[in-house]
């Protein structure tokens, strides 16, 4: 059996043909097909009704990178594909999943919290804890709890910005919390209240979701599930800030909330704990 790829620029005839000269098992597209190719469509859902395998573009693009590639969304697939439905059962068990598992963090990592609470206090003026408000699931707007790692009203001056890189804005204590992504910590709280997710895309401010949404088609489908501590943007994807960098995580953030399970968040965890390890944080 064999495969063929179908792009819109191939004809009914050239496939038809390649059909008779190979035993075909799958076609792949790697476009949609528009209305000037009517033709090629009847073509592709005649296959499909004959038993042949059809791969939709944004399925062999999943396949093959583990993301959605979103400039091949259609608004009429996003809109009428249940896509982005997870199951209730998978639901429930991520639910449970995450309260056992940040009660079992908090519970390790209260010793570690502590001291960290402790170093912030005694090198730096302020609040050991900094909060600010993020973006939930369905757009609900919530307080966000991290480890201070900058100066007290550091933004005073400029405005909201993204944190960049290796950001010079962060304290001597702050520069260690953020390479090893202690600073999320207490977000553990925002989990066992069940604003957050141990994973899940990463909860931006509201600033920021104003901006990119009206720049990035279909932005606001990130938010069809809570956001997490860690997620795989952040775990598959370098350190940015900007709006090229929002659509490349939009890619992951998609492919998690079209996929959520268990296995996948187990597979993002797992990533996460070499992450910090290696201390690849901003």
């Amino acid at each position: 059996m064999s495969t063929i790829t179908a792009t819109p620029r191939a004809g009914p005839r050239d496939l038809a043909t390649l059909e008779m000269q190979y035993r075909m098992s799958r076609v792949v597209e790697t476009g949609f097909v528009s209305r000037t190719h009517k033709q090629l469509a009847t073509s592709l859902a005649g296959w499909g009704l004959r038993g042949m395998e059809t791969v939709h573009p944004v399925e062999s693009y999943e396949k093959l990178r583990g993301g959605i590639h979103t400039e091949l969304l259609p608004q009429a697939w996003m809109s009428y594909s249940d896509c982005f439905n997870p199951s209730k059962h998978n639901l429930r068990v991520k639910s449970v999943f995450d309260f056992i598992g940040a009660l079992l963090l908090f519970i390790i990592a209260a010793p570690i919290m502590a001291a960290l609470a402790l170093a912030i206090k005694l090198t730096s003026p302020g609040p050991v804890l900094f909060r600010q408000v993020r973006v939930g699931q369905d757009g609900r707007d919530f307080v966000l709890y991290k480890f201070r790692s900058m100066p007290e009203d550091v933004e005073a001056k400029t405005g909201p910005i993204w944190s960049g890189d290796g950001d010079s804005r962060a304290t001597p204590v702050g520069h260690f919390l953020r390479r090893f992504h202690l600073d999320e910590l207490p977000q553990v709280f925002n989990v066992l209240r069940g604003e957050m997710s141990l994973v899940g895309p990463r909860p931006e401010r509201p600033c920021f979701v104003s901006f990119l949404r009206r720049l990035i088609p279909d932005y606001n489908l990130r938010h069809s599930v809570k956001p997490g501590i860690t997620g795989l943007a952040q775990v598959f994807y370098p350190y940015g800030a900007s709006v090229e960098d929002a659509c490349e995580k939009l890619r992951y953030e998609l492919y998690y909330a079209r996929h959520i399970s268990l296995g996948l968040d187990l597979r993002a965890l797992a990533k996460t704990i070499k992450v910090v390890l290696a201390g690849r944080g901003s």
